[in-house]
């Protein structure tokens, strides 16, 4: 066949067989991952010292992609990053490894990466300039006089996160480290319980009887990995028996499916099961210690009251009741994200106090506890959003944080954005919130950066490079290494030149032997320090807050609407790679798209059949997607899985699917101060 009739982007195999012969029989693709058409060739004639053809090398490294990240080990061959294993020397995941570390590898190799900074120009498109140009217009930029600076990011940690707070005390900027899911009903909860503003293991691997309240624990709930690992050792069978779960949630979940006992409750009455469990074991003397007297109207929720409101039998309420607290050792879980309504902090404080009067306190671990806990408030991003929209910012430094995407639209926060004048990002992607910035520093991937990572308390993951960046980008660190000592006042500098050296320097604090290179070389290796601390079983209930609970209209005939994170893409982050993509639903097998749960009956009752495309509508958005019939959920119940809508972010999750988070009202909050997650004005109509 001739060069003229040949299709752009075929490779046929007399090619095919002269690439292999120029480089040895290993082909070096610069787009890695991606589907896209073969570009060049690196020769490897003369590899370089660490590189044998054909012989893989492995690093030891870690992925801040979740709140406690992922310690990992990487295969690597002709200096490419080709496969993601779990580390065994890892007490979080034991070797195991979870499908959005595994997918990292597209985001290394994602064709839609930005490859250079980027500056709007005055036509007001985003062109590309030198790395010298950029670090010169950031400095440029930071010695100007700005009244109001916001540095916007994720839950940092470790060194990065104390570089942060210096640069962000330099330039006099407020800072928030925003997540998506921040927990913090659970910290607050937990510090009117226990005076510790902070979220605890929970040792569910040393009980025989598990009680989840709506928690998605093996999806995205914290720690996922490692509630799987303790999950299936409190669940294997010992001695001729194992232990027993039940979870209580409107709609079968993942986590719901692995349940003895799956126990399908009206949506928002998590808190008044749980009032209803405790009055029963303390009516009956069940209990082990005395319930607080800050309770004033316990006595309120009989089983019959309970059942009417959670569409619980009263049978199967006495029977949780009586199982929980006649079981020798047994936790009782609450603060997800899918259940934190209007109740969320009274819930998990409610909780507390079942675990506190059946014994069952000692399942808490304070000493390891998640530093998803350090994460700023919601109100603290609903404050920033009205400076802006108000035109009180002049001064945006984003990283790692997609707010735009994020949160309700019916905040209006992209609008709020463009009201500030200037908007830097250290985004290696074009999303939401990225896409509206005026400068663009694009960091370097986890696989080819320096760095560490602390998930967990006693627990610091390192990051190191595990292949050279593949477009001569800068780290986050670097490129606010590289400005620091530039910016007015010029005092208060820092002595390192790199962010190599400026985490050596902050990780000899940790280390005070004699030879800090050995410490070092061994951490590396290893892919941390992992000094998880023996936890303290002297906890007691201490809460002086009077617990008074309105009781619930339960005559409520609306729709509810049931928003659950997505295990694949979490909050939207993982939805720009092709392997989560096409990774059907464990439940649903469905994939490329979102979908609405309807009940069977209550699709019957609607004309509705699976495939249908419905609108969805609330007070504060519409979406609309194709209907999935389902019997294990409540006829007055939809549900919705985040992670997909994505205005930006990609060619692989630009317009595809729906976001339900604009279903919400953004300025509802809980009892807690975070978001609101659940609505039960919910309209549906078959398009």
């Amino acid at each position: 066949m001739s060069s003229e009739k040949e299709k752009k982007g075929t490779l046929n195999r007399r090619d095919f067989l002269k690439a292999l012969s120029a480089i040895g029989g290993a082909a070096v693709i610069s787009s890695g991952c991606s589907p896209e058409p073969l570009d060049k060739l690196v020769s490897y004639a003369v590899p370089p010292d660490d590189v044998i053809p054909g012989v893989p090398n492995y690093y030891s490294t870690a992925l801040p992609s979740s709140p406690v990240g992922a310690s990992i080990v990487v295969k690597v061959r002709e200096g490419r990053a080709i496969f993601i294993s779990g580390n065994p020397l890892d007490p979080i995941s034991n070797g195991g490894v979870s499908s959005e570390s595994q997918a990292s590898l597209q985001g290394l190799y994602d064709p839609d990466r930005i490859k250079q900074p980027l500056f709007k120009n005055n036509r007001g498109d985003l062109s590309a300039i030198s790395w010298t140009s950029a670090l010169d217009i950031l400095t440029k930029k930071l010695n100007e006089k700005n009244e109001n600076i916001y540095i916007i990011t994720d839950n940092t940690t470790g060194t990065l996160d104390k570089l942060l707070d210096r640069f962000s005390s330099k330039i006099g900027a407020k800072r928030i480290k925003y997540e998506t899911f921040s927990y913090e009903h659970i910290a607050r909860a937990n510090e009117s319980s226990f005076g510790k503003r902070i979220i605890p293991t929970y040792k569910i691997d040393e009980a025989n009887y598990l009680l989840s309240f709506g928690v998605d624990f093996l999806e995205t709930w914290l720690s996922p990995q490692e509630y799987g690992f303790r999950f299936s050792k409190m669940h294997e069978l010992k001695k001729g028996s194992k232990g027993k779960f039940v979870q209580i949630e409107p709609k079968l979940t993942l986590t719901g499916a692995k349940a003895d006992d799956w126990v399908p409750a009206k949506p928002s009455t998590n808190l008044y099961l749980a009032l209803g469990i405790i009055n029963y074991i303390k009516k009956n003397k069940l209990n082990k210690k005395s319930v607080p007297s800050t309770f004033k109207n316990l006595s309120d929720y009989t089983l019959e009251k309970t059942s009417k409101i959670t569409g619980i039998s009263t049978e199967s309420i006495k029977q949780i009741a009586v199982d929980f607290a006649s079981s020798k050792s047994a936790i009782a879980l609450a603060g997800g994200i899918s259940a934190a309504d209007e109740n969320q902090y009274k819930t998990v404080l409610a909780i507390n106090i079942l675990n506190h009067i059946t014994g069952n306190l000692d399942k808490y671990d304070f000493e390891n506890h998640y530093l998803i806990s350090n994460a700023s408030s919601y109100s603290d991003m609903i404050k920033f959003k009205e400076d802006a929209a108000s035109g009180k910012v002049d001064l945006l430094i984003s990283y790692n944080a997609n707010p735009v995407y994020s949160l309700p639209s019916s905040l209006e926060v992209k609008k709020a954005f463009d009201k500030i004048p200037y908007k830097v990002s250290f985004s290696s992607s074009l999303d939401e919130t990225s896409e509206l910035s005026d400068l663009i520093l694009p960091d370097l991937h986890p696989l080819e950066q320096w760095g560490d990572y602390e998930g967990k308390k006693n627990l610091r993951y390192i990051i190191q490079p595990a292949m050279k960046p593949l477009y001569g980008n800068l780290s986050i660190g670097d490129s606010i290494l590289s400005t620091f000592n530039n910016i007015e006042p010029k005092d208060n500098k820092i002595e390192q030149n790199t962010y190599l050296e400026f985490l050596k320097n902050s990780w000899a604090t940790l280390y005070t032997g004699k030879s800090f290179n050995t410490f070092w070389n061994n951490a590396v290796k290893n892919g941390g320090v992992f000094d998880q601390l023996e936890s303290k079983t002297s906890l007691n209930f201490n809460s002086k807050e009077e617990f008074v609970v309105v009781s619930k209209d339960d005559s409520s005939s609306k729709l509810n609407l049931f928003i659950t994170p997505s295990y694949k893409f979490y909050d939207g982050r993982g939805a720009n790679k092709t392997w989560l993509q096409e990774l059907p639903d464990l439940l649903t097998t469905t994939v490329w798209d979102s979908w609405v749960e309807i009940n069977s009956k209550l699709a019957e009752k609607l004309n509705i059949i699976e495939g249908d495309f419905i609108d969805i509508e609330t007070d504060f958005g519409k979406v609309t997607t194709q209907a999935y019939l389902s019997s294990a959920m409540r006829p007055d119940t939809i549900s919705i899985s985040l992670g997909q809508g994505h205005t930006s972010y990609g060619r692989y999750a630009k317009d595809r699917g729906v976001n339900p988070v604009n279903l919400l009202n953004g300025n509802s909050v809980g009892d807690s101060g975070n978001l609101n997650w659940a609505t039960n004005n919910v309209k549906i109509n078959k398009t």
